[in-house]
């Protein structure tokens, strides 16, 4: 995690990935979803909003971002702890291998 600000493109990117594990996730498990998740879609709301005034606080977005997303990861009850249940087995590998990888590519993001 880094201590600086991103760029404007850098945050678009997070949240362009941010959204599209929140999609995945939604697809593939039925169930509310989980607090972790939740963090994801606050990143996701705030960049919204700093857009809308033209990245006037990107140094407090960015901010908030790695503690948003460190909380996401918390090493026991955050992402790196969550799968999506499934019944056959080879698919329930597949979805959460690629859950993974969601996960893997925020995280060298933030």
């Amino acid at each position: 995690m880094s201590n600086n600000a991103y760029t404007s493109q850098q945050i678009e990117k997070i949240q362009i990935s941010l959204i599209s594990l929140l999609d995945f996730v939604k697809k593939y498990d039925k169930t509310p979803l989980p607090r972790a998740l939740q963090f994801c879609e606050i990143i996701v709301r705030n960049i919204d909003i700093c857009r809308e005034n033209e990245y006037a606080d990107i140094v407090q977005l960015s901010e908030l971002i790695q503690q948003d997303w460190s909380s996401a990861m918390h090493v026991h009850t955050g992402l790196p702890e969550y799968y999506i249940d499934e019944d056959v087995y080879q698919a329930r590998v597949s979805i959460n291998n690629t859950l993974h990888e969601h996960i893997l590519e925020i995280d060298k993001q933030v």
